[in-house]
């Protein structure tokens, strides 16, 4: 499977390498379970810092718990990059996504407002 993914253009080329072989690792591994895939928080804004984590959600089916397995992958690909920032990756299910919508999160709310979805199944 071969695929695009959407990084903003003020990311170093290093670390849009890094996610796009991130991102590849974790569909490779569970594609058929994982529905969208989006940056936020200050990299996807632009406001970053040289400290800043880089923070991504992937939203799954949620036919299977792949919390663990995405966070092992993530890990893995990390010590293979020496990735240089902290990467914050938060996994949830469609129907808890759109429950945090219904409930109000501002969580919610900030990745809607202002996240970059860098991949998304069709």
């Amino acid at each position: 499977m071969f695929a695009v993914f959407r990084w903003p253009a003020h990311l170093e080329p290093e670390e849009r390498r890094f996610l796009d072989a991130l991102v590849g690792a974790l569909l490779a591994a569970h594609g058929a379970d994982i529905r969208k895939v989006v940056l936020y928080g200050s990299k996807a804004r632009g406001d970053h810092g040289p400290y800043s984590d880089t923070d991504l959600l992937v939203i799954t089916a949620g036919s299977v718990d792949l919390w663990g397995p995405l966070q092992e992958i993530a890990g893995d690909m990390e010590h293979e990059y020496g990735y240089p920032t902290v990467l914050s990756l938060q996994v949830c299910s469609e129907e808890e996504w759109e429950e945090s919508g219904r409930m109000g999160s501002p969580f919610h709310s900030e990745v809607e407002n202002e996240g970059l979805v860098a991949w998304q199944a069709r």
